[in-house]
């Protein structure tokens, strides 16, 4: 029955992690979370969110807090993938991103981001993501940028790879991907499979309880310059060689001494024996030290 799930007591108590942990707050019956401005992030931002998307929301509290996949991850997330090879690609194809429209005659550009990827479960430095609600859509968001960066970049060739071999179309959150694949009772035919009735109706209801109060406004340019900054830190941190291109090393290195036995020696050779000091007598007939 629908209701069998709010017997789980495995859910309730998640839920109440997420209250006493401070994650929501709960206000007039409704759990509230609540998103603050990021001033030191990982990723430039390219147009608005898809239309009805809430990751935050979806993701924090539904996935890592409760361990749900919301249907639109499954069914309507879609995204096109590039995997700069460096921190020069990854701020070319940010700024190619933002030409998509003026090469296409779009009013807005396609809903992305580029940035430092981080995460455990990744194995390149840096990622772009454009977000489509179809594998349709995300196809034709690989050919467009297939053709952008065969036009406007470098066809600079690391590692046997082209920038153009790196792209492709995958779905959902990779997070998501992987709880998936380690579970012996799905596999890849559970995303295309319709939601029961006891998913949908658990799913309406934790909608009901949860609020987003999005406080985010588009990033301003000082933080996409200290984004950027940051960017090339990291590269220079990974040697990543084009940060130094890019600005120069004065900017990053600096020149440290560097010391061995030799510095154990005094300065000026080898020291000199300290002279002995001489007596003399005193009137009293006593010796006296002199220096």
């Amino acid at each position: 029955m629908w209701w069998e799930h709010w017997f789980d007591n495995e859910l309730v108590a998640k839920i109440d992690d997420l209250v006493n942990g401070g994650h929501v707050k709960c206000k007039r019956g409704r759990l509230h979370m609540t998103t603050k401005e990021v001033t030191d992030p990982l990723w430039l931002y390219v147009g608005d969110s898809l239309h009805g998307q809430n990751c935050i929301l979806w993701t924090g509290m539904f996935f890592k807090g409760l361990d749900i996949i919301h249907s639109f991850c499954r069914y309507h997330c879609w995204k096109c993938v590039t995997r700069p090879r460096n921190v020069r690609e990854a701020i070319q194809f940010y700024n190619l991103m933002k030409v998509v429209p003026f090469e296409y005659g779009f009013i807005n550009p396609i809903p992305g981001k580029v940035g430092l990827d981080i995460r455990k479960h990744t194995g390149e430095p840096y990622g772009g993501f454009q977000y489509c609600t179809t594998l349709l859509q995300a196809l034709r968001v690989k050919e467009i940028m297939l053709h952008m960066v065969t036009k406007y970049l470098p066809n600079d060739e690391i590692d046997g790879k082209h920038l153009q071999d790196t792209i492709f179309v995958k779905r959902s959150c990779t997070e998501m991907e992987g709880k998936i694949n380690d579970d012996p009772n799905r596999d890849d035919s559970w995303w295309d499979t319709p939601q029961t009735v006891d998913e949908w109706e658990r799913e309406r209801r934790l909608e009901e309880m949860f609020v987003h109060d999005q406080d985010i406004a588009s990033q301003p340019d000082w933080i996409k310059d200290k984004t950027v900054q940051k960017w090339l830190t990291y590269a220079n941190a990974i040697g990543d060689k084009t940060a130094i291109e890019m600005v120069g090393s004065d900017i990053f290195n600096v020149q440290s001494r560097k010391y061995d036995f030799k510095d154990l020696q005094p300065k000026g050779g080898e020291a000199k024996p300290k002279p002995k000091s001489k007596k003399r007598e005193s009137k009293g007939g006593k010796k006296k030290e002199t220096k």
